[in-house]
């Protein structure tokens, strides 16, 4: 398999041959006729097309200026909810602990997991942190006021219609990220499909 080059960061392009590479590449695999390999070349040829015609990082930017994720029967602004609304709907967490944070990028060091969602709880000031969601029938992320991604999402749709405002890596293969001012936003697929969502803040 042909691997696209490590990312430089947004405005470099260094995937401008790649999409000819592919294009050539998946006649060689449609001959040979594995099922599984089509299905990857395919993706890493619009993958490696849409990189190599990247937008500038404001205009990535500008499209998730208003990205969130959604959690049933909580009310989400911008990743954060109450306390007292989780403690209500999800009281069990699988798994608490207190996280190290010297760059103090979290809103507390007080982490509950649950299957669906990592949460960042302040009790004192009523205040949660969503920091990662696990796509299923209760959770979704928010891109955008018209785009809403699901656990149905798939990485081909996805790629087809991002692929240009996104950052990858070779050493992180179906993982995709897009930049915010202060962080990241890393979605991660499993199994051809929307897996987790993360945000990431910059130490």
């Amino acid at each position: 398999m042909l691997n696209f080059s490590c990312s430089t960061g947004f405005g470099i392009d260094p995937y401008k041959h790649l999409t000819k590479a592919y294009t050539i590449y998946n006649d060689v695999v449609n001959q040979i006729g594995d099922i599984n390999l089509i299905e990857k070349t395919e993706i890493y040829t619009i993958l490696a097309n849409g990189l190599s015609k990247k937008h500038p990082y404001e205009e990535a930017t500008k499209l998730i200026k208003d990205a969130d994720f959604i959690v049933k029967n909580l009310n989400i602004k911008k990743f954060y909810s109450s306390y007292l609304e989780l403690k209500k709907h999800y009281n069990t967490p699988t798994k608490i602990e207190e996280v190290s944070d010297d760059c103090g990028i979290y809103l507390n060091n007080l982490f509950y997991y649950y299957p669906n969602m990592d949460v960042s709880v302040d009790k004192e000031n009523n205040k949660i942190e969503i920091t990662t969601i696990f796509l299923d029938s209760d959770t979704k992320f928010k891109l955008n006021n018209t785009t809403i991604l699901t656990h149905e999402t798939t990485e081909k749709n996805f790629l087809t219609k991002y692929s240009q405002y996104i950052d990858a890596s070779i050493q992180s293969p179906n993982i995709y990220t897009f930049p915010l001012d202060d962080s990241i936003l890393i979605l991660e697929f499993k199994m051809g499909k929307l897996f987790s969502v993360e945000i990431m803040y910059f130490c």
